[in-house]
């Protein structure tokens, strides 16, 4: 069955600040570049994980995410930092997180999972807060304090400007031994644009 997943994509400029951090990361601590970081191909903010879905629904999953994605109109998300998760002594990821002022992301999300409650899997019964993984590690460890303040700051400077979010896409996850390959299925645009 295929794994299917609602995003948002990411400018090139999002991607290739975002591919830095990890530059700076292994810089300070090299054991780092054995972990599993997110391929920048494959970087994006997941709105809905709707995990396995039978082949025959995924018609009304494609459905329902074209009637969220019309009653929402575009809007902006604001790079806010990296931050280790759960905490800077043991995390287990790295994320990119942003800010949305205008609260249209998490009202996607929570559109989707509600059209979706049957699919989407238990963890996303969590609040939506719009990230992007960076990277996951094998063990809860600690993230160089210093390269975390560089990437803060690389970040800070160069996502100044607000990223326009103009459509939410529809993935399947291949899983491949290699790690997983993201197809685009779909891309809904917003309800103005």
């Amino acid at each position: 069955m295929p794994r299917l997943f609602a995003a948002f994509g990411l400018t090139s400029l999002h991607v290739s600040t975002l591919g830095c951090v990890r530059g700076l990361i292994e810089e300070a601590d090299p054991s780092w570049a054995c972990e599993k970081w997110v391929p920048r191909e494959n970087l994006h903010i997941t709105s809905a994980f709707f995990g396995e879905v039978p082949s025959a629904l995924i018609g009304v999953v494609a459905d329902a995410l074209a009637r969220v994605a019309s009653g929402v109109e575009p809007f902006e998300l604001i790079a806010a930092g990296v931050r280790a998760v759960p905490s800077l002594r043991r995390a287990t990821m790295l994320w990119a997180s942003y800010d949305d002022p205008a609260g249209m992301s998490q009202r996607i999300a929570r559109d989707l999972r509600s059209a979706h409650e049957g699919l989407c899997e238990k963890g996303d019964a969590r609040p939506f807060r719009p990230h992007v993984t960076l990277v996951r590690t094998r063990g809860p460890r600690a993230v160089p304090a210093a390269a975390l303040g560089e990437a803060e700051a690389l970040v800070a400077t160069a996502l100044a400007e607000p990223m326009s979010v103009l459509h939410v896409t529809l993935f399947e996850s291949v899983l491949l031994p290699t790690g997983p390959v993201y197809r685009e299925l779909m891309a809904v645009p917003l309800g103005g644009a």
